[in-house]
């Protein structure tokens, strides 16, 4: 990851207010490439939310940050990702995290949990990222795998072919492990653990590019 100073203020185009706090020299970090001074990047630079401490909101240059159209588009310029899509994404790794952990215990049936909600949090924050949300404030299973799969795969093109059908098979292992009297194997827990780490690897990678 490079990094360059932004000597008067200016990250990508758009000029930081001194209120915002912007200082002469300041660096800022860009997810994939480099944050430029005095000048547009063909194409925009995907900056990360906390990695500028939100100057481009203090400043007035949040409208950069336009919600995503029907399509799911966005135009050109510094694109934020907003606070809820970070915290899913957090929670999605942590979850993973603690699916690999259980794979690695013995812990077949928790691994099997884990792994369906690491691809489920990370579903829910590239839904959120397409302008893809459920009418209530509930995020139901269903209703996020019918979306991704549906909207996200095979209409948008946004996610891979290769992730249908991925988290339908993670939530027919959970609920075995969750509320069945057998208990998932070894090798479903292992099974379970790829095929989390590809969805999340997938969606992190689109989103952070």
């Amino acid at each position: 990851m490079r990094f360059r100073n932004a000597p008067r203020g200016v990250v990508a185009g758009c000029a930081l207010a001194r209120r915002a706090g912007a200082r002469p020299g300041a660096r800022w970090r860009a997810a994939g490439g480099v944050v430029s001074a005095g000048r547009a990047v063909p194409g925009g630079v995907r900056v990360l939310w906390d990695d500028v401490l939100s100057a481009g909101e203090r400043s007035g240059c949040a409208d950069r940050d336009r919600p995503a159209n029907a399509a799911g588009g966005r135009g050109p310029g510094v694109r934020f990702l907003t606070r809820e899509t970070e915290a899913f994404l957090r929670k999605a790794r942590e979850s993973l995290a603690s699916a690999e952990a259980d794979v690695r215990a013995g812990r077949s049936n928790s691994a099997a949990n884990r792994a369906y909600y690491a691809a489920f949090q990370a579903s829910v924050a590239i839904l959120i990222e397409n302008g893809i949300r459920p009418r209530g404030d509930a995020w139901d299973h269903r209703f996020v795998i019918s979306q991704v799969s549906g909207k996200l795969i095979r209409r948008r093109k946004v996610l891979p072919a290769l992730l249908k059908g991925k988290l339908d098979r993670l939530l027919k292992l959970r609920l075995v492990a969750d509320y069945r009297e057998a208990s998932v194997s070894r090798g479903d827990a292992k099974e379970a653990l790829r095929e989390a780490r590809q969805v999340v690897d997938a969606i992190a990678t689109k989103l952070e590019r």
